[in-house]
């Protein structure tokens, strides 16, 4: 799956939602990690509702909340289960994957060098 994952960086909300939007026309599935942003969940399946479940195509949101510590991905208010739930709707893509970074620079760069090593 390495060569079926994408990366798009985007400064705001709008932005990111914009470019879901787009992405659902062409059939990819949005999948939600934090069920605490309506708009969102509009758009989206909640990680928690997609349990076993599999897409075609998914693609996700990890926004300036999200940071690094000890190389796990946390909330940046300690949320211990968001790498599990990053991990759970990465997993849900059978073909590709479509990562959006919001507003985080750092987490952008992170993934990008992940990517690059495993492409």
């Amino acid at each position: 799956m390495k060569n079926n994952v994408s990366l798009d960086f985007t400064i705001s909300r709008s932005e990111s939602l914009s470019i879901i939007s787009n992405l659902l026309n062409d059939n990819w599935n949005f999948l939600v990690t934090n069920s605490s942003n309506k708009s969102q969940n509009d758009l989206g399946y909640n990680s928690f509702d997609i349990i076993g479940q599999e897409f075609k195509n998914v693609v996700i949101i990890l926004d300036k909340n999200v940071i690094i510590k000890n190389n796990d991905l946390c909330f940046d208010n300690d949320f211990s289960q968001l790498s599990q739930l990053i991990y759970q709707n990465m997993t849900r893509a059978r073909d590709n994957l479509h990562i959006i970074i919001e507003d985080n620079p750092s987490l952008f760069k992170y993934i990008s060098e992940i990517i690059d090593f495993y492409s």
